[in-house]
């Protein structure tokens, strides 16, 4: 029976170890209610994504009407250069995934626009969630923000009644 049973609980701590991983990923709405547009303060977008921990793995989406998201490198962000962006879209609703850790430069393809605050820098932290405090958004749920912590009390209630009939 001892066999068996550490089966079953290996494979309890595979399948809750798996959602955990899955459930860490989340996908943040840019600018939050106001969305990616010439903000009224030129560090608004900045000020908005400093309070986010964003890891690998998370998406930001972009909501735009007649204007435009490039993916920039530093000097295209600092400079509002959008001469030679490294992808830009236009279809007034792109989702982005960062896909790995470190900086992302976003602008608006309005020079003016962009000379005015519509810019972002996004700064992604490798995906562990143990070592990052859950981020915060206005658009994420309180359900998606919780449920790591949620799967990690399930999977120790699971041990603690295994290791109870085990002994």
């Amino acid at each position: 029976m001892g066999c068996s049973l550490f089966g079953f609980v290996t494979a309890v701590l595979v399948f809750f170890g798996a959602r955990l991983v899955a459930v860490g990923a989340e996908e943040f709405k840019v600018g939050g209610e106001a969305g990616w547009r010439e903000p009224d303060k030129k560090d608004f977008y900045n000020l908005w994504a400093g309070k986010i921990r964003f890891r690998v793995r998370d998406s930001i989406y972009f909501v735009y009407h007649d204007d435009s998201v490039l993916a920039v490198d530093k000097a295209g962000y600092y400079h509002c250069n959008s001469t030679r962006p490294y992808a830009t879209f236009t279809d007034g609703n792109t989702t982005f995934s960062l896909d790995r850790p470190g900086l992302f430069y976003f602008s608006s393809g309005h020079r003016h626009h962009c000379e005015h605050g519509q810019r972002l820098i996004v700064d992604v932290l490798h995906s562990t969630p143990s070592s990052s405090p859950p981020s915060s958004a206005p658009t994420s749920s309180s359900t998606a923000a919780s449920a790591p912590g949620t799967v990690a009390a399930l999977v120790a209630a699971v041990v603690a009644v295994v290791m109870a009939v085990i002994h």
